[in-house]
């Protein structure tokens, strides 16, 4: 838990420090990318959380695989100040925070949507219409599951508010009415 607010603070001043240099496209990009690069890496992973390594051993490999114009300096800088603090195993926790707060600001919103079959393009677009409407949201980043058990409809998860359509839901509902009553 405390990670996660360690983690909060540094992705608070990141983008805060990329909205006034007016970079928040490119570090967000940045972080994207050097998220991805050490979760590729499993030895780099465990190169960075070693503490047997030197810090400056650790800031000469990031700067290697970094500099040469792969990301700009601010993000480099940023990088390396965690390396400094001894926080750059907090790296994933940070881009995580991070990518919530940039979505926030430019106002796209995060959909859990789950489906009983596999749906064409056509529908997608229908269901992030609608996600778009339920939310007054700019746009939606929907990640899309298949369960058959929901039997047909959609759940859609957005944060902690879950909408349920499923067929499966509306028959545990007339099971409740026909037990209970109305």
């Amino acid at each position: 838990m405390a990670n996660i607010r360690v983690a909060k603070r540094y992705a608070k001043a990141l983008i805060e420090i990329a909205e006034e240099l007016k970079k928040l496209d490119r570090i967000t990009s940045d972080i994207q990318l050097i998220d991805s690069v050490i979760r590729s890496s499993r030895d780099l992973q465990l190169f960075l959380k070693s503490p047997i390594i030197k810090e400056e051993k650790k800031r000469e490999i990031l700067k290697e695989i970094f500099s040469d114009s792969r990301v700009d300096p601010v993000t480099l800088k940023f990088i390396l100040l965690l390396v400094e603090k001894k926080r750059e195993d907090l790296l994933h926790d940070i881009v995580k925070v991070y990518q919530q707060l940039y979505d926030e600001k430019m106002g796209i919103v995060t959909a859990e949507v789950t489906i009983a079959v596999e749906v064409n393009n056509s529908d997608k677009k229908k269901i992030e219409k609608k996600i778009l409407e339920l939310t007054g949201a700019k746009s939606v980043k929907a990640i899309y599951k298949v369960d058959p058990s929901i039997i047909g409809g959609v759940v859609i998860r957005i944060g902690d508010t879950v909408y349920d359509a499923s067929l499966r839901r509306k028959i545990q509902l007339l099971r409740e009415q026909l037990i209970y009553g109305s």
